[in-house]
């Protein structure tokens, strides 16, 4: 939290890759007005069962929200990809992949454009 000190409290969003995202983070950033947004590896702590467990086709997505506004997700595309985020509820966007029209969780496609944004700046 020392390195984000400088940007809480400012409404940003941090997107994390798996080694770093959690529900408990997610609740202390909450708690400094900063959102989270990462996939997750699905041996974490505090994560809905029901969401976290079963198969998928692809395209298929199970989902949940709790409380404190935080989403839990499991999508699949070539394989499960599981995500948090504190910003989004369950939503989803039209993207363009090939030349054919997808659509996808909103927060699949932001955490996408986020971590592509990281990628160019490397």
């Amino acid at each position: 939290m020392s390195l984000m000190t400088s940007y809480l409290k400012r409404g940003h969003t941090l997107y994390t890759d798996n080694w770093y995202t959690s529900v408990d983070l997610g609740r202390k950033l909450l708690e400094e007005d900063t959102h989270l947004v990462g996939t997750f590896r699905k041996n974490k702590r505090h994560l809905p069962k029901d969401v976290m467990t079963g198969s998928l086709k692809k395209g298929e997505f199970r989902a949940k929200e709790n409380e404190d506004g935080m989403t839990c997700m499991k999508w699949k595309d070539k394989r499960d990809v599981y995500l948090l985020s504190t910003k989004h509820s369950i939503g989803f966007s039209r993207t363009l992949k090939r030349g054919k029209e997808i659509i996808k969780p909103k927060i699949v496609t932001d955490y996408n454009n986020a971590k592509a944004a990281v990628d160019i700046s490397d």
